[in-house]
């Protein structure tokens, strides 16, 4: 198997365990909460999300930039999320600031790894 088809893969893979994780904890979040705390656990379940996706891509890929790929990824995950209905103003700052925590993370846990 070449090494991009191991990449590609492993992209996939950590984007679906991301996303289904973060799914997952938005259900959760809008069952057990409402209005504003319901959006601010699916804000920190996309953060939570990009972190696991972000491991297992890079687990399996053995490329650190695959945590940022993974990054990238969930930027536009909440980006859609956002366009499919009303949110608070606060949404998008504060899931930035999630996603962006949870891209450092990988990152850096990774580069602490290769080191």
């Amino acid at each position: 198997m070449s090494g991009r088809g191991v990449l590609i893969r492993s992209a996939v893979a950590g984007f679906i365990a991301g996303a289904l994780l973060a799914t997952l904890i938005g259900i959760l979040g809008y069952r057990l909460f409402t209005d504003d705390a319901a959006f601010m656990a699916s804000s920190v379940g996309l953060g939570i999300g990009n972190i696991v996706g972000g491991n297992v891509a890079v687990h399996f890929g053995k490329s650190k930039y695959l945590g940022l790929i993974m990054g990238a990824l969930f930027v536009g995950l909440m980006l859609i999320n956002v366009l499919s209905f009303q949110h608070p103003g606060w949404f998008i700052p504060i899931t930035f600031v999630c996603l962006a925590i949870g891209t450092a993370l990988v990152y850096t846990m990774e580069q602490s790894k290769s080191t």
